[in-house]
């Protein structure tokens, strides 16, 4: 920027959004449910409400004119701000017909077409049902060793960076097997995991990608912002990276399970109970009881009545994201793909703004390049 004042109070509102998104969280974190009761097999869900979301939502709207927000710099900081709205209302309509709604505002590309839907079906037709032949299976404290080594080795584990706990759940609290908290900077591990060896070191890989993505964004001009991300575009960008790392460095993630969240989204959006859904992944596509429940809660989580239309649309993004990546390689040339991809690990930024943005903040020396790669990224050709 041409004045520093600028860019200092640039990064003081960009302090401002963060300490809100550090006590907000993942809008997929306020998705904890308790089944209350059942419509023809579908659950009934209920949740809790945070009482803060009006206060937060005056402070960002509030911000609307303070800072300077036609530089590139601003606008991106604009973009966090308009986000973080986006994210707090739609958190503010979990439980309501309004929520679907809310979560394709705050995503903004989690949305499948046509192509997309049609290109998830032909993955799943050349993709066989998984099954783990792994003779070695990884439980809770393996899996903390082997994310603490990874971490270490990577640079970003240690005092003031991000630690990992094994966890027992709370008495009410539905904790995920594995999870990254922001706030904390902590990896969290329930004491009960155990999976084959493969799926763990996936998660090891999949996981690091994201924070060492979040830890360089924090060496940005704008930390909260590359730290949180850009706007709700970036989860998808995010995820889809780390589905690509994780298959270059070995251990692929399960493409027909992403494959049917696209499919599973649209079909939620079109009309799909929870009941529609379970059964169609089972019949039609061929994956197990427990698979089919759990993709069918995932995309019909915030909603109170899943017998109704809509749901969650983030978990399209696994996919839509990796096929976007690619989309951008692309266009940037395969010859190119390692520095093409090295450019994500910037900060947690959005693939639909790298070249319109970031390829020029980068040239200029505005934003830094990434300092902490996957190994894959760090080897010559």
């Amino acid at each position: 920027m041409s004045d520093n004042s600028d860019l200092v109070r640039l990064q003081g509102f960009d302090r401002q959004i963060g300490e809100i998104e550090m006590c907000v969280g993942d809008l997929f974190t306020h998705l904890d449910s308790t089944v209350s009761g059942e419509k023809k097999g579908n659950p009934q869900y209920s949740y809790d409400r945070p009482g803060y979301i009006s206060n937060y939502v005056h402070r960002l709207v509030d911000m609307e004119g303070q800072f300077e927000s036609e530089s590139p710099l601003g606008k991106i900081l604009e973009g966090r701000r308009k986000a973080s709205i986006q994210k707090l209302v739609a958190i503010s309509r979990i439980g309501t017909s309004d929520f679907t709604g809310a979560a394709e505002r705050y995503y903004r590309n989690a949305v499948p077409s046509k192509e997309d839907v049609m290109t998830a079906v032909e993955v799943i037709g050349r993709t066989e049902s998984s099954v783990d032949c792994d003779t070695l299976c990884v439980n809770a404290e393996g899996l903390g060793e082997r994310m603490t080594e990874y971490l270490a080795r990577k640079g970003v584990s240690g005092k003031r960076l991000w630690k990992v706990t094994v966890e027992s759940p709370g008495p009410m609290e539905r904790m995920p097997a594995l999870s990254l908290n922001k706030t904390t900077k902590t990896v969290r591990i329930r004491d009960d995991y155990v999976k084959p060896e493969r799926k763990a070191e996936t998660s090891v890989l999949h996981e690091g990608s994201h924070i060492m993505q979040w830890e360089n964004g924090l060496r940005q001009p704008l930390p909260n912002t590359f730290y949180h991300g850009t706007d709700g575009r970036s989860v998808a960008t995010q995820e889809g990276l780390a589905s690509i790392i994780t298959e270059k460095e070995g251990f692929p993630g399960n493409m027909r399970k992403y494959a049917a969240y696209v499919i599973a989204v649209d079909s939620a959006l079109k009309g799909a109970t929870y009941m529609d859904i379970f059964q169609s992944m089972q019949k039609d596509y061929r994956f197990s009881e427990k698979d089919a429940k759990e993709i069918a809660h995932r995309v019909k989580r915030g909603l109170s009545d899943t017998s109704q239309p809509g749901g969650f649309v983030k978990d399209a993004v696994y996919m839509l994201g990796r096929w976007r990546i690619h989309d951008h390689v692309g266009r940037h040339g395969e010859s190119n793909e390692q520095e093409t991809l090295k450019d994500f690990y910037i900060g947690n930024v959005a693939v639909e703004d790298m070249d319109s943005a970031y390829k020029w903040l980068l040239r200029d020396g505005i934003i830094r390049p990434a300092g902490y790669l996957p190994d894959c990224l760090e080897k010559k050709d």
